[in-house]
Order: C-alpha cells, then sequence, then structure tokens
C-alpha cells in the first residue's frame, strides 16, 4: 500500500498486510523486502523463482492429466498445490480450490459412463458376445479402465478363444468318431455359445450314449459284486485274510454292503495280526529264540490258510519239544 512502517511491526499499520515472510530454505523469518535471509543468507528471489517454476509446471501437469482422464493423479497434484501456505505462491492454492470442483464434476461424469459400459459388457458376457466386449471398452480412455474393466475384457477374449478351440476339437473328434472326452468338451462348449443347435445336438446323443453305458457299467457292477462276495464268503471260511482283503477294496463303489464292510474290517484286523506274528517268530529264529516258539506258531497258523514254512518250522520245534520230554522221562 506504500505505506511507512516500523522495522520491528509484522503487520501493515495502514492495510494489515504481512511485513514478514518464512525464509524458503530454513524458515527463519525476514523482511519481505530483504533479499537474502538473515538466518542462512539464502537468496529468496532466486528461491522463490524456482519454487515457482515449478509449481507452475505441478499445475499444467494437472491439466495434461486430465486430458489423459487419470482424475486421481490430477487431484493427487491439486492437493499438493493448495498446501501451499507461503504468502509467495498464493495464486497457487487459490487456483487448486477453483480447479478442483471441476475436476470432481468431471471424474464423477467419467465414473459414471464407466459404470454404465461395465454394466453392458457384463450385459453382453451373458449373451456370450465375447467379441464384442473390448470393442466395447474402446470408447473409454485407457485412462478410466480399472481392474473391472480390465478382468472383463480378459475374461472374454479367454472365453471366446476356447470356445473357438473346443469347436475345433469337437468336429475334428466328430468327424474321426473319437468319443474320448467329448461329452465334456460338448458340455463346456455349450456353457460358452449355448446359440449352437449344431452341437446341442451332439452333446444329447453323446447324453443318451453316456447314461446306456452306465446302466449297462451298473448291470455289470452288480453282478461282479455278488461273485465278489460269494468269493469272499470262502475265502474267510479259507482263512485266506489276505485275498479277502485285495477282493473287497476292488468292489465297485455303491455295491459295498454292511456285510461287506464288517468282513473286510475283520479280515483286515487278521492279516494286521498275522503280519505281527510273523515279524515276531523271525524275529525269534533269527535270535535262537525258539524253545518258547510254539504258542505263536500255532497262533500265527490260525490266522493263514497255509504257510509251508512255518508249518515245517512247527514240526521240527514239535518234534524237538517231544524228544526232550522223552529224554526227561
Amino acid at each position: 500500500c506504500g505505506h511507512g512502517n516500523d522495522p520491528g511491526r509484522k503487520f501493515c499499520q495502514s492495510c494489515g498486510g504481512q511485513l514478514t515472510e518464512a525464509c524458503l530454505s530454513c524458515e527463519q523469518d525476514n523482511g519481505v523486502w530483504e533479499t537474502f535471509c538473515g538466518g542462512c543468507g539464502a537468496n529468496q528471489e532466486q528461491l522463490a523463482d524456482s519454487k515457482i517454476t515449478e509449481l507452475s509446471e505441478q499445475r499444467s501437469r494437472v491439466d495434461s492429466l486430465c486430458r489423459e482422464y487419470r482424475y486421481d493423479d490430477a487431484l493427487q497434484l491439486v492437493g499438493q498445490l493448495a498446501d501451499q501456505s507461503h504468502p509467495r505462491f498464493a495464486e497457487f492454492p487459490v487456483w487448486a480450490q477453483e480447479t478442483r470442483p471441476q475436476i470432481e464434476r468431471e471424474y464423477a461424469e467419467a465414473k459414471a459412463e464407466r459404470v454404465r459400459l461395465v454394466g453392458e459388457a457384463r450385459s453382453l458376457m451373458s449373451q456370450q458376445e465375447y467379441t464384442a466386449v473390448p470393442r466395447l471398452f474402446e470408447s473409454l480412455a485407457k485412462g478410466l479402465w480399472n481392474s473391472e474393466v480390465q478382468g472383463l475384457i480378459v475374461q472374454a477374449e479367454q472365453s471366446d478363444k476356447e470356445a473357438a478351440a473346443l469347436l475345433t476339437e469337437i468336429k475334428e473328434q466328430v468327424r474321426d468318431r473319437s468319443y474320448k472326452g467329448l461329452l465334456e468338451k460338448t458340455e463346456r462348449f455349450l456353457e460358452l455359445r449355448p446359440d449352437r443347435d449344431d452341437i446341442r445336438e451332439i452333446h444329447a446323443m453323446l447324453s443318451k450314449r453316456a447314461v446306456k453305458r452306465a446302466e449297462k457299467q451298473s448291470a455289470r457292477d452288480k453282478v461282479r459284486s455278488a461273485e465278489i462276495l460269494d468269493e469272499v464268503r470262502e475265502r474267510m471260511r479259507e482263512k485266506d485274510f489276505a485275498s479277502v482283503v485285495m477282493l473287497l477294496e476292488d468292489m465297485p463303489e455303491g455295491y459295498k454292503t454292511q456285510e461287506s464292510l464288517d468282513i473286510l474290517r475283520k479280515a483286515q484286523i487278521r492279516v494286521e495280526q498275522s503280519a505281527k506274528l510273523l515279524k515276531q517268530i523271525d524275529q525269534a529264529v533269527k535270535k535262537g529264540q525258539t524253545s518258547r516258539l510254539l504258542p505263536k506258531l500255532d497262533d500265527y497258523l490260525k490266522l493263514v490258510s497255509t504257510d509251508e514254512r512255518i508249518e515245517s518250522l512247527r514240526e521240527k520245534l514239535a518234534a524237538e519239544q517231544r524228544k526232550f520230554r522223552w529224554k526227561v522221562i
């Protein structure tokens, strides 16, 4: 305002304007008319010019980011400009406060358009219009793409590619009359492209074929299960428990009865017991401790249908025991 003030004052006596400002280097207060800081000697004019250039570039960058639809980055820079509190840079917070609402309005409109396009893309996906999805988002600036948009594009491209590959494989297998895995392929293809009536007909034919095969297999399994159970009962009488376990573990799924499960458990217990006894017998023989082995041999032979080695060992030990008793008598 041109009014003269005492050097010790902080504000102008006439207009109330601030007469001191912080050094742009060390933040010590100096008079607004001083070129060099009284605390560190830094040139305030040079520092201010450098800072103004930096802030001006940031302001220009905000405009560039908005043109690129990178509104989040633009608003972040606007926030930095709004935080400038030094009086030399007062124009930048003012500009930021004026500009922020405009950017926020543009951003809200852009996000609303993105929501609309995402909804349309999901509708296209449900209609299996996969190739239309990437084209739809061509109208949306890349700066507005988010994980949802990118995910829809990837999903559409992968679904279209998978459907094309499956169609080729299905046609080749039908031509070659190779039906292995074809039912699963037609089922998956119809999930991707339910509009293909020709594939639907092939799928229906394969489904009927699979039902008939399943019925035949079920009948065979039923007969086989009955045969296994008859054989298992015979093997149990013969004490061939290992064979019983093998047969019942081979029983077709869905045909295991309570009887077969009970027999399996009993046979498994017998197999475990015989294996444990055999291990104890072999260890005793190895150590030469056979004098009291006859009871274990008898227990073991009750659990197996036949074991020539153990039977021979029992006869040998029994003969030795009879010989010993004869000598004692």
